[in-house]
């Protein structure tokens, strides 16, 4: 069982949904809130989740917390400039992935970035048509070994902030 978050182990899970001929731009871990109809919209994910509950899958059907969510769970959050690439990770033991899953940008609708009463924490909401995913990071490395976790906020932050225009 391991607790603490490990920027190897960040690389190694991101790095293997690093779609070819892209690079990551920052690198972070995250807290992850997000229902099932949030991560059925994201590109691919539907295909897999249709394809595994069959052709007459529509995502508008699933109750909410039907098949379960993430809630307080945490992930490797990673932004490419086509993408952000999200790794769920198992809440008692880091060192296992949950769920791997991407959200082009172009499937965003709406963004939201608000402070946390917690300094350096900032949440971030997107919107994937009606459903949102809420990621909430902060600008430090308390639990991990990561060298520049304040750095890559800022850089998604700022990133997100574009979106919004």
């Amino acid at each position: 069982m391991q607790l603490r978050f490990q920027e190897k182990q960040m690389n190694q899970m991101l790095g293997l949904f690093l779609p070819p001929g892209e690079q990551y731009l920052a690198m972070v871990w995250a807290g992850i809130e997000a229902g099932w109809k949030a991560l059925a919209k994201t590109a691919g994910f539907s295909e897999a989740l249709k394809q595994w509950l069959g052709k007459d899958f529509d995502p508008e059907e699933i109750a909410d917390g039907s098949l379960g969510s993430f809630g307080n769970d945490y992930a490797y959050l990673g932004l490419t400039e086509k993408r952000f690439v999200v790794v769920a990770v198992k809440s008692l033991n880091v060192s296992e992935m949950h769920l791997a899953f991407d959200i082009p940008h172009d499937q965003i609708t709406a963004v939201k970035i608000t402070k946390s009463l917690v300094p350096g924490k900032r949440h971030i909401k997107i919107w994937l048509g009606q459903y949102p995913i809420k990621f909430s990071i902060t600008n430090n490395s308390i639990g991990s070994d990561f060298k520049h976790q304040k750095e890559n906020q800022a850089a998604i932050l700022q990133f997100v902030n574009g979106l919004n225009k």
